[in-house]
């Protein structure tokens, strides 16, 4: 990673809420049921165009393995849609933990109600130290589950009292680089 403190490093979190104007809702017609990616970026301290950037999210693949689990893929999420964001000024350290815990979780299995791709964002942040609102949504009015709408809500809740928080509709950087 080249000399760390030469480095300023962030962790977006951006969210796809279901509906673009928030509300917490599990579906909506604008976007479905939503979803929640990751950015990681290394930024030279002395020269801000010396940046790496990989943003990520989590999907279920193929076809459901023993109820509802499905094989679980990470797929590049740069350039996609969002409608907020949470930035984290991380250390080396702490940014290290994410690429670990990203690392960690490559074979793990996807859950609409158990591992979606909220819980994998939730996994990815707690390990760097950077922590989201968590609120469990009713799914078909008996699954506690993490969404994208309610982290979304989470978020607007808590955006007047936060610099780092920004609603808008608009799009992720694109991946450029390697983390490491």
């Amino acid at each position: 990673m080249n000399n760390a403190s030469d480095y300023n490093f962030t962790i977006t979190v951006y969210v796809q809420e279901p509906s673009s104007s928030g509300g917490g809702d599990s579906f909506g017609f604008d976007n479905g049921v939503g979803h929640v990616f990751i950015g990681l970026s290394k930024v030279s301290k002395s020269n801000p165009n010396d940046k790496i950037t990989q943003v990520l999210g989590f999907y279920p693949t193929g076809l459901p393995k023993g109820g509802l689990w499905y094989d679980g893929a990470v797929h590049d999420n740069g350039n996609t849609n969002y409608t907020i964001k949470k930035t984290f000024t991380v250390s080396a350290s702490d940014f290290g933990a994410a690429l670990h815990m990203i690392e960690g979780l490559d074979d793990i299995r996807y859950s609409v109600y158990d591992f979606n791709c909220t819980n994998y964002i939730f996994s990815i942040c707690d390990a760097a130290g950077a922590y989201l609102p968590k609120t469990r949504t009713l799914i078909e009015a008996r699954y506690g589950s993490y969404t994208p709408g309610r982290l979304g809500q989470d978020l607007r809740d808590r955006n007047s009292n936060d610099p780092d928080i920004i609603v808008g509709n608009n799009k992720a950087p694109r991946s450029m680089g390697s983390c490491d």
